[in-house]
C-alpha cells in the first residue's frame, strides 16, 4: 500500500478577524466598487472568504429593514 506523502509546507495557523475588519473589506467592495479579487489580494484574504462575509452582511441588512 502506498502512503500519502507528507507536505513540506505546513498550513497556515487559522486568523481571526473583528467584526470591524470583515464590514470594512465588504464596504471596499460593496461601495468602493472594488473586485472581490482585488481585496482578497490587497488584505491576504481568500476571496471565498470575503463573498461569505458579504453574504451574512446583506442577509443581516436585509432582515434589520424589515424589522
Amino acid at each position: 500500500m502506498s502512503r500519502m506523502a507528507k507536505r513540506s509546507a505546513s498550513r497556515r495557523p487559522r486568523r481571526q478577524f473583528s467584526d470591524e475588519f470583515m464590514v470594512g473589506a465588504v464596504r471596499l467592495v460593496l461601495e468602493e466598487g472594488k473586485t472581490v479579487g482585488a481585496v482578497a489580494r490587497e488584505l491576504d484574504l481568500t476571496p471565498s472568504s470575503l463573498a461569505k462575509w458579504g453574504d451574512r452582511r446583506v442577509q443581516i441588512g436585509a432582515r434589520g429593514r424589515r424589522a
